[in-house]
């Protein structure tokens, strides 16, 4: 009894002390990762937050919707930095079939800022990993973690950028590019070999 006492009180005094790191600098959030520990890479230019909200993609019966909140300086025990970042959840229905949903999930997490089948906040530009045809040359767009929980062995990532629209009502509510596709590496034997939400473009519409 005594030996759980100690560990308990030796995790709880670890995580405090995680918790309490002086942030020793604040830097824009698409700065360079290489930075000291305990910096906080801040949203300084409000790259995130139009990102905000409920999206939904339709056609037809089919529709992609995804739900997206931003977290602020949350700390990142593995490279002890503070990130602002997104987080969020999604379904999937197609012909008229839900496929998928885990948008219950951002209720039902709301302890823990790590949980998410959707998060992160790597910034990139045009060049960066799936080049951007269209983006203008200093256009940034973020890319972030999309996971299928019943398929947590693949790798994947979600692109998100602006788009603007010459329908200044669609341009009002907001409309973004979201791009899934698949990082590679190991995948088991026998298995599934993409996501249920499939691989592509989805061109989504503020809700």
């Amino acid at each position: 009894m005594k030996k759980i006492l100690y560990l308990t009180i030796l995790l709880c005094f670890t995580f405090l002390s995680c918790k309490a790191q002086t942030i020793l600098e604040i830097v824009p959030l698409e700065s360079s990762r290489v930075k000291p520990a305990y910096t906080y890479f801040k949203d300084v230019n409000n790259l995130l937050d139009k990102y905000e909200g409920t999206w939904k993609y339709q056609n037809g019966s089919t529709s992609f919707t995804i739900t997206l909140e931003k977290i602020e300086e949350d700390y990142n025990s593995a490279f002890k930095h503070y990130f602002d970042r997104l987080k969020g959840e999604y379904q999937y229905i197609e012909n008229g079939i839900e496929i998928i949903n885990t948008l219950p999930q951002l209720t039902q997490n709301t302890s823990n800022v790590h949980k998410g089948n959707i998060g992160g906040s790597h910034i990139i530009d045009k060049d960066q990993i799936l080049v951007c045809e269209d983006c203008t040359p200093n256009e940034k767009r973020v890319k972030l973690y999309f996971n299928d929980p019943a398929r947590d062995y693949l790798n994947n990532n979600i692109i998100l950028q602006t788009l603007q629209e010459d329908n200044p009502v669609i341009n009002q509510q907001g409309k973004i590019k979201v791009t899934i596709l698949g990082r590679g590496g190991m995948i088991p034997p026998n298995v599934p070999t993409v996501p249920r939400v499939p691989y592509g473009e989805y061109i989504m519409l503020k809700q």
